[in-house]
């Protein structure tokens, strides 16, 4: 098991890996332009630089005391995530908790996964505390998650990101604890389909491709918004299409939900939320 950072160290620890993304700026850049001619997906060093700032808000679990002990489970695999912001939200997620992360990327890597590790590392290395070093993160390429098997008895921990349908195959094949994060279910209003053929056959797609569930809906506005938000698990992400711009007045308006995308793609900003209470070991201590 890894040594911990305190809080305070930890929270220069991601000025540290903010100050250097925007040091890198160009070279994140090129890396996102490549993202953007081969996969049409592009990150902004403006998200990235927010998701940084939000961990330093969280409440910090990791502690030594008299009455308990909260640590890291040690070394955990990052496994089928191919959204650069959900493996930075990972990885930090990870740190901060006390486990050093590995990165797994398959056929879908990204150019960009691969400078956030870059400038994430590099970062750690000239981290003043030494004991960061420990942290930096491995990246690792496999041809599919199923390889994971051959790696599996390095690591106490797996943290499965993406299609439930996907982790349910995937624990009756390994021996080690997991955990499954979700996009959640992105709901999609339409009522100009032939003006929005395009995007739409584009997120059809990438969802199919990457095994998003989304549910779409047409007809009566009222009616869509009432379905989405009787849900029993709100989706935490919806989108209209529409050009009337009244309806997409109202559906702002009324529906419940933390992203609204108003004739945007909403898989281009999909993210995932972790849990780290599920990340650490708690040992409370009765003398």
């Amino acid at each position: 098991m890894i040594d911990f950072l305190n809080k305070e160290d930890m929270n220069k620890l991601l000025d540290e890996i903010k100050d250097n993304f925007k040091s890198k700026k160009s070279t994140f850049e090129k890396a996102v332009k490549l993202d953007i001619d081969e996969w049409e997906y592009e990150t902004s060093l403006e998200d990235v630089l927010g998701t940084i700032d939000s961990f330093k808000e969280k409440e910090y679990l990791l502690k030594k005391s008299k009455k308990e002990i909260v640590t890291g489970h040690g070394k955990v695999a990052i496994l089928n995530s191919f959204n650069p912001i959900s493996n930075l939200k990972a990885i930090l997620s990870l740190i901060r908790t006390g486990n050093k992360p590995s990165l797994f990327v398959d056929e879908k890597i990204l150019a960009t996964n691969k400078i956030i590790v870059e400038i994430i590392n590099n970062a750690l290395d000239n981290f003043k505390v030494k004991l960061a070093k420990e942290y930096k993160v491995e990246l690792i390429e496999i041809n599919k998650v199923e390889d994971f098997i051959s790696y599996e008895n390095k690591f106490n921990l797996a943290l499965f990101i993406g299609s439930f349908y996907e982790y349910q195959k995937f624990i009756k094949r390994i021996n080690i604890k997991s955990i499954f994060v979700s996009f959640g279910e992105i709901s999609i209003y339409v009522d100009a389909q032939e003006e929005f053929e395009k995007i739409l056959a584009d997120i059809s797609k990438f969802a199919y491709n990457n095994e998003i569930k989304i549910k779409y809906y047409s007809g009566e506005v009222k009616e869509a918004i009432k379905e989405i938000n009787d849900m029993q698990n709100i989706s935490k992400t919806v989108a209209i299409f529409t050009k009337n711009i009244d309806q997409a007045f109202e559906f702002v308006e009324d529906i419940k939900s933390e992203n609204i995308f108003i004739n945007k793609d909403p898989l281009k900003d999909l993210s995932i939320d972790i849990n780290e209470e599920n990340l650490v070991i708690r040992k409370r201590i009765i003398l």
